[in-house]
């Protein structure tokens, strides 16, 4: 007699920046190992409805303006609502790269910092920080932040915005994996090269 319970079976993962590639491929392997996932997007519901298609329905769309200051929090609750008050994992996939040059106005040079910072980190850690408080009341739960190479190396001068935001993704998850030892809570960063 063959055991078919799966690892994730039963769990519930929200994954950001779902409507397409790294998110998607996530969101398939996360279906195929049991979980249920709820497949967040920004602006494309049809790559999201395509990919809740493909994975057979296991999960949910749910969508949010990460670039917008309540967009996470928002997302959230959504998220949270849509999975009956329970979510086991979050990954912190959603991620933009924006180019601006050296020479750039000052105005459109901290314009494309900001934004880029408050997708890559702010969001990211905003939404980390609404997933500890409710792993804390639910047993625990894990965080997993898709950073980059670029963090730990650099990039190029017309996208500094982009290593930067993920160097600080790292030290997140490091200080967060620190300060939740010991309550069931798990914080890892994943730093995959260009794709």
């Amino acid at each position: 007699m063959s055991d078919s319970k799966r690892p994730l079976d039963g769990q519930t993962v929200l994954v950001t920046g779902a409507s397409g590639g790294i998110g998607a491929a996530i969101v398939e392997q996360l279906v195929a190992e049991g979980a249920r996932a709820l497949i967040h997007y920004s602006r494309d519901a049809e790559g999201a409805q395509r990919l809740l298609d493909r994975v057979g329905g296991q999960g949910w769309i749910v969508q949010g303006d990460l670039s917008d200051e309540a967009g996470p929090e928002g997302l959230w609750q959504a998220a949270l609502e849509l999975a009956g008050g329970r979510i086991h994992a979050l990954v912190n996939n959603a991620g933009i790269r924006t180019e601006i040059p050296l020479e750039a106005p000052a105005a459109q040079w901290r314009a494309a910092w900001r934004r880029e910072f408050q997708v890559n980190f702010f969001a990211a850690a905003d939404l980390s920080r609404e997933a500890v408080n409710h792993f804390r009341a639910n047993g625990g739960g894990r965080i997993i932040n898709m950073a980059s190479r670029a963090a730990q190396r650099g990039y190029a001068a017309d996208a500094l915005p982009y290593g930067t935001s993920k160097a600080a993704l790292i030290n997140l998850t490091k200080s967060l994996a620190r300060s939740v030892a010991g309550e069931g809570i798990v914080a890892v960063a994943i730093a995959p090269g260009w794709v």
